[in-house]
């Protein structure tokens, strides 16, 4: 059995369980969790209170898995007890692979199948543990201990074989029940952190996004870092955004605190996110389209008069990039201080418009008044005034 505790806990075990199937697995524990992550070229997420939602669906024995608990209580998994030197097939790039020995080993002789082609290994211990192979002396993850679960980084393919005495009850288990794949979309790397986007009935401009859509999510530079198709009834399942890789030279997504854009089937929506930290569930309701039909691209940059103007409750802005840009639309009072931001994101070349309700970075309905609104796009900056008139 395993102590789970309140908050995040980084597990796996060594048995093979009769059945594989999520639900069947924490049915005594499901009351405490509050996400379940797993990871097979990319993310996988389970919701117990959103299980229609869910693309977690099989724990098994050869993978980690992250449980944000709501309450301390104890996992306990039963089954046929695993060979240790049972191999583990490893991907390039990031897995989150379990633990199978009975007894903890240093962490580079755990590893010493696939220590030459390790980058790094990451732990979690009530905090984040690393072990680079290139500097063990600073490693903080010496050793790999029974009932956890770690990421490995590879150069490429490989298998990982860990070492120790076989128990003589110990079966070997490789293929049956284990967890499906989630190979990402073309474009998109994945990393060890994810947030999620998922909804249902979700709308575009009023009309139900239909099936078979492409709902694209980008950080504010316009990297790609998650993409779902459409299911029926405008449904997406969770669908993982991830997190930019410090220890990578490329960009693959936001950073903590970033925004989250989106775009369905190329057409950028007015609405953004924010990505808040590890397994965070993003609903996904009502999105209103950025783009204004034209057949010519425009020659300079603009920002036009907003309208209606006076307004009340709402108004729209439009503006003009006549080459791909980082734009910020920003709205401030009468003192300068910012109200809200409504825009901040790359966009492409094109015509667009946008609304302000009349509400602060809050929600909250602002007085009325005078108030300024900044386009600023590449070393483009204007601005104009408007006012609510209640």
């Amino acid at each position: 059995c395993l102590a789970l505790h309140e908050g995040w806990n980084l597990i796996s075990w060594d048995v093979d369980t009769p059945d594989d199937d999520v639900e069947t697995i924490v049915k005594d524990i499901k009351g405490c969790i509050d996400v379940v992550l797993g990871f097979e070229q990319g993310a996988a997420t389970y919701d117990p209170s959103l299980p229609q939602f869910s693309t977690l669906n099989i724990l098994d024995h050869l993978h980690g898995y992250w449980f944000r608990m709501n309450c301390d209580t104890t996992l306990c998994v039963t089954g046929l007890k695993v060979a240790p030197d049972t191999p583990i097939d490893l991907e390039q790039n990031w897995n989150l692979v379990s633990y199978l020995p009975e007894e903890a080993d240093t962490t580079p002789h755990a590893l010493l199948s696939v220590l030459d082609g390790l980058i790094v290994a990451l732990g979690f211990d009530n905090g984040g543990l690393t072990y680079d192979p290139a500097q063990p002396q600073f490693a903080t993850l010496n050793n790999m201990k029974p009932g956890f679960g770690y990421w490995l980084k590879t150069d490429g393919p490989a298998t990982l074989i860990y070492s120790g005495p076989i128990p003589k009850t110990s079966v070997y288990v490789t293929s049956r029940g284990t967890m499906k794949a989630y190979p990402p979309a073309a474009g998109v790397t994945p990393t060890t952190e994810w947030v999620n986007l998922f909804g249902d009935g979700i709308t575009l401009d009023g009309t139900l996004i239909p099936t078979g859509t492409v709902l694209a999510a980008y950080d504010e530079n316009g990297h790609l870092c998650g993409q779902a198709t459409v299911e029926t009834g405008g449904k997406i399942s969770f669908t993982p955004v991830y997190r930019d890789d410090k220890g990578t030279t490329t960009v693959e997504g936001p950073d903590l605190g970033g925004s989250i854009n989106l775009a369905v089937n190329g057409i950028p929506v007015q609405q953004s996110y924010t990505f808040g930290g590890l397994g965070d569930r993003i609903r996904l309701t009502t999105l209103t389209s950025l783009s204004k039909h034209s057949e010519n691209l425009p020659r300079q940059f603009g920002l036009a008069q907003n309208y209606p103007n006076p307004f009340n409750p709402g108004t729209s802005i439009e503006f003009s990039l006549p080459v791909a840009s980082r734009a910020t639309v920003d709205v401030y009072n009468v003192i300068g201080e910012r109200v809200t931001t409504l825009l901040d994101r790359f966009l492409p070349a094109g015509r667009y418009s946008i609304n302000w309700d009349g509400a602060n970075t809050d929600g909250k309905p602002v007085s009325s008044g005078m108030y300024f609104y900044r386009l600023k796009a590449g070393e483009f900056t204007d601005t104009k005034k408007m006012m609510l008139v209640k």
